[in-house]
């Protein structure tokens, strides 16, 4: 026989069967805990007062339940977001390499392409470092044998010059002007290499012997005038100008070879 049960939080009537006596359940409506009593009135059960909404309990268990989907899709949230940044980050260190490596490449290029194109201006000057080296070793040696003329003196100064090893050269300068055949000529020469100084004074003093007005011998090549000299003869700096073909000679090899060595690692890397 069904039993009609009243639960005592919301005043919902059920109807069990007469075997749940003195078993409990939970109201559908409310939640609450239902006991089916024995002293229940099978026959005449009591009127129930009329419905009533279900307590709040009702909305904090679903405000709960809500807050609790709320902070599983927040983690959720937070972790997506967390996988995502670390994706990004990936992706960004990854293109970071890969343009490190294309600027690597680039520069690696342009050094192979400068190398080889000072190889080839080295190549090109050659000839020409060697005919002026050639040229000049020929005046200084014949020299001495040159015919002579009156020079007079423009002007004289003192230059300076810094090298890279360090220090400070004094160089005097000179210009001069002489005839040959009626003909006006200018040099500014003074021996073949140079005349230079470590201490200002004795270059001062070079320049002031060659004071400007003063008369003075020079040297000059009969098939042209204008190669002039006042200091004839080879000195050992003048020996020097040999070192500038040997350069141009000597550059190209260690320029082509730097670039296919350089090459060879841009193709195998």
């Amino acid at each position: 026989m069904p039993i009609t049960v009243t639960c005592d939080e919301c005043f919902t009537s059920v109807r069990v069967k007469e075997q749940a006596l003195g078993k409990k359940f939970r109201c559908k409506e409310c939640g609450a805990v239902v006991v089916v009593r024995p002293d229940e009135d099978f026959e005449n059960p009591a009127t129930p007062p009329p419905r009533q909404k279900p307590k709040p309990l009702t909305r904090k268990s679903g405000g709960t339940a809500t807050a609790t989907k709320s902070r599983t899709g927040s983690k959720s949230t937070s972790s997506g977001r967390r996988r995502s940044r670390s994706t990004r980050g990936q992706s960004w260190l990854e293109a970071s390499a890969a343009t490190y490596d294309e600027r690597l490449n680039d520069d690696s290029l342009l050094k192979l392409v400068g190398v080889l194109l000072v190889g080839l201006a080295m190549t090109i000057a050659l000839p020409f470092a060697l005919t002026y080296a050639v040229n000049q070793i020929r005046s200084a040696t014949g020299s001495e044998s040159w015919p002579q003329a009156q020079a007079t003196i423009v002007n004289s100064s003192v230059s300076t010059t810094r090298p890279r090893r360090g220090g400070v050269r004094y160089h005097p300068s000179v210009n001069y002007t002489f005839q040959v055949n009626q003909q006006t000529y200018s040099g500014k020469l003074i021996s073949f290499g140079g005349v230079s100084f470590s201490d200002e004074a004795e270059a001062q003093q070079v320049a002031n012997h060659f004071s400007r007005g003063s008369t003075h011998q020079i040297h000059y090549d009969p098939a042209d005038p204008a190669n002039c000299v006042i200091i004839p003869g080879a000195s050992l700096s003048s020996w020097l100008v040999v070192l500038l073909p040997l350069l141009c000679a000597i550059g190209p090899f260690i320029a082509y070879g730097y670039g296919l060595a350089a090459w060879h690692r841009m193709r195998t890397a």
